[in-house]
C-alpha cells in the first residue's frame, strides 16, 4: 500500500507491535497501512464527528484488517483511557489544536510511549508544549511535497533542555543541518521581508512589524546555528 511522502515519514517513526491512536484519522490510510505492514497490532481511529469518521469506516470496510481497528467519535484524546494506546499520531491538524488536545488530557498524554506529530503550522508551539509535558524530541523529518513543507516530530518520554532556537527550528533538523530546513528558512526570510516592506510603506501594522522583526531575527539565529554545526 503506497502512502504519500508525508504519511510515509510518519510511519517510519512507529515501532513494530504497538497500539496506535490515529487522532483526526481522516480516511484512515495511515492506520490501514500500519496494520497491513505489521507495524501496529491494533489501531484506534478517532475523529470529531460520526460524519468525519465515516470516511475511514468506508475505507476499511472491505479490508480484513478492520477486525483490528476501532472507530471512535470524540474530541482528541478524550476517546482514550490512559495506557490504552502506546503511540498517538496527529497528522494534518493545526499546531495550536494539537496543543489543546494534548493539554486537555494530560493523564492520557503522559501515559503514552510516544507521539508522532505533523502539525500544519506552529510546530514551535508543539515542541515547547511537549517538552514541558515530559517528552524529548527523538527525531524530526522535514518533507517538501507538492510545494508544501511539512515537519514530522517524533517525541518519547524523557527530559531534554531546548534552547529558544531549538524550539523555533527543531533540534534534530538543526543538528544535521537539514537542507530542506535551510531552504525553508531562506524562503521564509524572503516572505517575511516582503511583508515588512509593504507594511512600512503603508505606515501600518506596527505590532505586526515588531512580530516580523522578531521572526527574522529567529531565522538568522537558526541559520547561524546550522553554520556552527558545520565547524565540528
Amino acid at each position: 500500500m503506497k502512502l504519500s511522502q508525508r504519511l510515509n515519514a510518519i510511519k517510519e517513526y512507529l515501532p513494530r507491535g504497538v497500539v496506535v491512536a490515529d487522532i483526526g484519522a481522516d480516511r484512515g490510510e495511515l492506520s490501514l497501512c500500519l496494520l497491513k505492514e505489521g507495524i501496529a497490532q491494533k489501531v484506534i481511529l478517532a475523529d470529531i464527528s460520526e460524519k468525519s469518521l465515516s470516511r475511514a469506516k468506508e475505507f476499511f470496510a472491505e479490508e480484513k484488517e478492520v477486525e483490528r481497528a476501532e472507530f471512535r467519535v470524540g474530541d482528541g484524546l478524550s476517546v482514550l483511557a490512559p495506557k490504552e494506546a502506546d503511540y498517538a499520531v496527529f497528522a494534518g491538524m493545526g499546531g495550536l489544536t494539537i496543543c489543546e488536545i494534548l493539554s486537555d488530557r494530560p493523564g492520557v498524554t503522559a501515559a503514552l510511549r510516544g507521539l508522532v506529530i505533523q502539525a500544519m503550522g506552529n510546530s514551535d508551539k508543539v515542541r515547547a508544549l511537549i517538552n514541558s509535558m515530559g517528552f524529548r524530541i527523538a527525531g524530526e523529518t522535514m518533507i517538501l511535497e507538492e510545494g508544501q513543507y511539512y515537519i514530522i516530530i517524533h517525541a518519547v518520554p524523557g527530559e531534554q533542555v531546548l534552547s529558544p532556537t531549538d524550539i523555533f527550528a527543531g533540534p534534530c533538523l538543526l543538528a544535521r543541518r537539514d537542507p530542506l530546513l535551510r531552504a525553508y528558512l531562506k524562503e521564509e526570510k524572503v516572505r517575511a521581508q516582503a511583508i515588512l516592506i509593504r507594511l512600512k510603506k503603508k505606515g501600518k501594522g506596527r505590532f505586526r512589524q515588531e512580530e516580523l522583526n522578531v521572526y527574522l531575527k529567529q531565522i538568522e539565529i537558526a541559520k547561524r546555528r546550522m553554520e556552527e554545526y558545520m565547524c565540528f
